[in-house]
């Protein structure tokens, strides 16, 4: 367990010493102006393994395997940048889940590079992990409506107990939209749990983490997502309750009020698939049911569509061979070197009154 606090803590104990500063009067008159950002009509929120998104600067890597995984050039490093933007860029996503980062240096590139090349602005949300075999973390670029970002971790006793195993990659963001009876709140947890299959007592300790967090969550917005690379090896519409996705799912769960639905089930059978070279379904994104139905008489989210887009990773005469997407992805020419070995997910929601 960590010894030191976490960054949330230690900024906000730095934001009330700073309040402790300030007139009150002054703070006062502050709150009279502050408005939270507008609605979108349309809010698009997508999830994306960007695979290996480390730069060419191996000084900031202390494991093998984060140096191997590097861009080997400044020119291969700026290309994955460009193609990531590109793809971005397309989609058009309000929220975006990445992962597979190296930290948030690389994030900023890209948004730097959508300003630039696509005139699109994104601000971004990220705390470092502490996943010191891959160095990986996860990260959320969005354009507006953030009011908070955090990560989650489980007491003591939890932790004794070995019914849960910590998340070393997530991210939780809070975002709020429109005023008075129209104000509508998301909250958002971007995971990448643990990979393979014989990893999945670990994903389901993982799981049940995440449901315990839900409880507490659920008292904030009724308004929640679940999305990432969950690594999950079942498939939409057919999910056992006590797996990993279905203990996230709420299919373990006393109650039915805090169900999840798997909007990947939405897709068409034949258009669910998020990995360029396996047969799997990894990357998912989960909606609470008040996304699902309009609330009428109010401005409030509502769920419309999903889609997965491997046209924004497939490149040139078609899919990277395994043996060259995994063993030799650095030599494979530009033009036909598939972006990455998943494909994102995008899910549309609207603000209807």
């Amino acid at each position: 367990m960590a010894r030191h606090s976490p960054p949330c803590f230690t900024i906000a104990l730095a934001l009330l010493a700073i309040a402790a500063c300030v007139p009150t009067r002054y703070l006062r008159a502050q709150d009279d102006i502050v408005a939270n950002d507008p609605p979108p009509k349309t809010l698009r929120v997508a999830t994306w393994n960007v695979e290996w998104l480390f730069d060419s600067y191996q000084g900031d890597n202390s494991s093998d395997l984060a140096k191997q995984q590097s861009a080997p050039s400044k020119e291969q490093w700026d290309w994955k940048v460009d193609a990531i933007a590109n793809s971005i860029a397309t989609m058009k996503p309000s929220i975006i889940a990445l992962q597979e980062i190296e930290n948030r240096k690389v994030l900023e590139e890209i948004i730097q590079v959508l300003k630039q090349k696509h005139n699109l602005t994104y601000r971004v949300a990220f705390i470092e992990g502490f996943d010191k075999a891959t160095e990986q973390d996860v990260g959320i670029l969005f354009r507006d409506g953030l009011v908070e970002f955090s990560r989650l971790e489980q007491s003591g006793p939890m932790f004794r107990s070995k019914q849960y195993y910590n998340l070393s990659k997530h991210l939780c963001a809070r975002f709020r939209w429109g005023e008075g009876d129209n104000t509508e709140e998301l909250y958002i947890i971007a995971l990448h749990l643990r990979a393979r299959p014989e990893e999945s007592e670990t994903r389901i300790k993982q799981s049940k983490l995440i449901r315990h967090w839900l409880k507490d969550l659920a008292r904030i917005t009724p308004n929640l997502i679940i999305l990432g690379d969950l690594n999950t090896e079942e498939k939409a519409g057919s999910v056992a309750e006590n797996s990993d996705l279905g203990i996230l799912l709420g299919g373990a769960s006393e109650r039915e009020d805090d169900n999840l639905t798997d909007l990947l089930e939405k897709a068409p059978t034949d258009q669910r698939k998020t990995h360029l070279l396996l047969d799997a379904q990894f990357d998912r994104i989960l909606a609470s049911r008040s996304l699902m139905t309009d609330d009428k008489g109010r401005n409030d989210l509502s769920f419309r569509s999903i889609e997965v887009r491997p046209d924004l990773v497939i490149r040139g005469k078609g899919v990277d061979a395994r043996e060259q997407h995994w063993e030799n992805y650095w030599n494979v020419a530009t033009e036909e070197r598939d972006i990455s070995d998943h494909y994102p997910v995008l899910a549309e929601f609207e603000f209807l009154p």
